[in-house]
């Protein structure tokens, strides 16, 4: 058993690692852009997605942050559309300040969409 348990260990250490090393590579494939008349999101490692958000669709916006968020000093922008749940966005691994002028800069940029 103490060769079932070194193996075992060896095969979660390599986990961990190759998760923290996927996170990190993951953020940097991560970007938005805040245009005139709305927001465009991408992301993607393996599979890539991109994602445009009309301000005219945005009914509201929310940061948020978790305790491991809080613990490296980080928050979420998460951004609720008229197209419900499935389109849906969140940007997450923001500055506090940045996702605050984000937000605000989306709030007027949907008031005056309207």
């Amino acid at each position: 058993t103490p060769l079932i348990s070194a193996i075992s260990g060896a095969i979660w250490v390599l986990l961990l690692v190759f998760i923290f090393a996927f996170e990190r590579k993951k953020y940097r494939v991560m970007g938005f852009a805040l245009r005139e008349h709305d927001l465009t999101y991408k992301r993607g490692l393996f599979f890539f997605k991109q994602v445009t958000l009309p301000f005219n669709r945005i009914q509201h916006t929310e940061i948020s942050n978790g305790p491991i968020e809080r613990k490296f000093n980080l928050s979420s922008l998460k951004i609720f559309t008229a197209g419900g749940a499935s389109s849906d966005l969140s940007i997450a691994g923001l500055d506090p300040e940045r996702a605050q002028e984000l937000k605000d800069f989306i709030t007027k940029s949907v008031a005056k969409s309207e």
